[in-house]
């Protein structure tokens, strides 16, 4: 993991749909040649099976856990808070895109051309069209983010990776207590995420555990050493045993067993991403199959 996958994901995720975008208004406004034609077509299965298959398979490539090392870690983090930040924009135009062909194509429709010449239709068809257009980029930029995602969840170590690398960036924000205390917080999160994946445990009263470790390491420096160090090896257990030092009531269990709401929660976020993927990959086919040159 090094900077080129910031690079590689503002590549696949933001260069390349913008360039399938304007081939689209190529292939929709320009279909005098037949060359062009096939060449735009060809393009965008170019670029579909770049976004689609080469891109979210190479985090799986990427991603050696045997030699991982703690910058790889923090550079982990950057990339997926990266293209989460992606998805994040992008979602409600991927999910305008899905909705207007579940509808019957309406935004298609405001999109064409318009009868009346009318000031107003015209300015309702540039808006759809240029609605039309960044939804068909982030169909295809949301889909390739969430593919590279779960597959990148699907190791199960993953979450941990993620916790390592947010307690070492925090441990580096000497200057700034608030980024030190967020990635903290994202941390413990992670960490949290982690046991629940692999242990079906989860953290007991996280929110106070958060709370003390927070008072210690920004009063104490010799406590912010110690909760750091509990990340610094390569064993998912390890944090368990200075984690639990924060916990105040000492009468009660440091872990406890996933609620049936955990789980629940955890298989409808799992679901709703498989469902996303599907729903894009099916858009995507409907929009490129019917496009193939006559």
């Amino acid at each position: 993991m090094n900077f080129s996958s910031i690079a590689l994901s503002t590549f696949v995720l933001i260069i390349l749909p913008s360039l399938l975008v304007i081939s689209n208004v190529l292939l929709r406004n320009y279909y005098s040649s037949s060359v062009l034609e096939y060449s735009v077509y060809y393009f965008q299965i170019a670029v579909s099976i770049v976004m689609l298959l080469l891109y979210p398979l190479s985090s799986v490539v990427e991603l050696k856990e045997d030699r991982l090392t703690n910058e790889d870690c923090k550079k982990l983090v950057s990339e997926y808070e990266y293209v989460k930040k992606i998805i994040y924009i992008l979602l409600p135009f991927f999910l305008l895109y899905i909705i207007s062909f579940l509808s019957g194509n309406l935004l298609f429709d405001f999109a064409g051309p318009q009868d009346t010449g009318s000031e107003t239709a015209n300015t309702i068809t540039v808006i759809a069209q240029a609605f039309l257009y960044f939804s068909i980029a982030s169909l295809f930029a949301v889909t390739s983010a969430l593919l590279r995602v779960i597959l990148l969840l699907a190791k199960k170590n993953f979450q941990f990776y993620l916790a390592k690398g947010c307690f070492d960036i925090s441990f580096e924000k000497e200057d700034n207590k608030v980024d030190r205390v967020k990635y903290l917080l994202k941390g413990l999160y992670f960490y949290n995420k982690y046991l629940k994946r692999n242990l079906g445990l989860q953290i007991n009263d996280l929110e106070n555990i958060c709370y003390n470790i927070i008072v210690k390491i920004l009063h104490d420096s010799e406590g912010k050493s110690s909760v750091y160090q509990a990340f610094k090896s390569g064993d998912g257990l390890d944090p368990i045993e200075h984690l639990s030092g924060y916990q105040k009531e000492k009468n009660k269990p440091f872990m406890v067993k996933n609620s049936l709401v955990e789980r629940i929660k955890q298989w409808i976020g799992i679901l709703s991403t498989l469902v996303s993927i599907l729903g894009g990959l099916f858009g995507i086919a409907v929009m490129l199959i019917p496009s193939f040159p006559k």
